[in-house]
Formats: structure tokens, sequence, C-alpha cells
């Protein structure tokens, strides 16, 4: 059986996208500086699991494919803590977007704009991220 033209040409090619929208579920970690060292306390390790999960969440969203760069992230982080740092949850979304693969690096090169809410959720804790093309 011969393969539809259409499916010979997205093989080839790759599929670029300029527009996602992921829920990152769970009590969002806010960034944490961390090195070899550091990842056996307890902080910096439920940082990188975080942060992992949220890779893992956006690359699954993204289907495996990358966003056509500059792009703008708007964040809107739903926590159970009035004290939350809304900055390092930021740069937390922007090292799993890196570590997910689907832009090159999270410098401002390929970041240029960031906008984060904050909002009180007691019971239904998360991130929703949405990333733009500029």
């Amino acid at each position: 059986m011969k393969t539809p033209p259409a499916l010979c040409r997205r093989s080839l090619h790759k599929i670029i996208m300029t527009h996602l929208f992921c829920i990152i579920p769970g009590h969002p970690i806010p960034y944490t500086r961390t090195t070899a060292r550091m990842l056996y306390r307890k902080r910096q390790r439920k940082y990188a699991i975080w942060k992992e999960a949220a890779a893992w969440t956006i690359k699954i969203a993204a289907k495996n494919e990358t966003m056509k760069t500059p792009v703008c992230v708007y964040i809107e982080i739903y926590t159970d803590q009035l004290n939350a740092d809304g900055d390092n949850i930021e740069k937390g979304v922007s090292d799993s977007a890196k570590l997910s693969g689907i832009i090159p690096d999270d410098s401002i090169k390929y970041i240029p704009d960031c906008h984060w809410k904050a909002f009180y959720e007691k019971d239904n804790q998360r991130v929703e991220v949405t990333f733009d093309t500029v």
C-alpha cells in the first residue's frame, strides 16, 4: 500500500509550533539553586523532581515538536501559599521548557518576554503555561 503524500511531507519536514498551552498539575515548587552536592538536600530534591515532571508535561503537550522562537511565556500560578515567589516559579517553568526541548535555551534571546499571575487555590494547585511566538 502506498503512503499518502501528506504523510510523506510531514515525515520530511519538522513541524514548528507557534502556540502551546499546558497545565502542570500539583503544588508548584519555586526555583532553588541545585548542584550535585545540593541535590541531597530536601528542598533541592523537591525542585529537581518538580522540574523534571514539568518538562515531561510540556514535552507531552508539545507532542515532541519545537517552538518557533523567540517566545512569550504567560504563566498562571494556582497555589495555597500566599507568600509564593512567582519569579522563582517562572524560572522553574523556563528551565523545564529548555529541558523538554521545545526551546533551545532559556536565555532572553529565546524568551524575551514573560508574564505571570498568582492566584490562591487550596484544592486544585497547578501552573498553567502558554507559549506564544513573538
